[in-house]
């Protein structure tokens, strides 16, 4: 649909959810309070929680 394979499409969700997932650690390094990164901790889901069991299977 957006001239991607789906392998490809696969690892680009994938490179994206690497980096997504260690935000906390990003902003705790930026000087975000605790209390400013529980406000938006809902923002930042688990990959889980938002894809479905096929696309977890497809992804490297």
């Amino acid at each position: 649909m957006f001239t991607l394979s789906r392998t490809a499409a696969c690892e680009l969700v994938a490179d994206i959810w690497r980096v997504v997932r260690e935000w906390r650690g990003y902003f705790e390094s930026f000087g975000v309070s605790a209390a400013e990164i529980e406000k938006i901790t809902p923002a930042f889901r688990h990959l889980d929680d938002v894809s479905t069991p096929e696309l977890r299977r497809l992804l490297p």
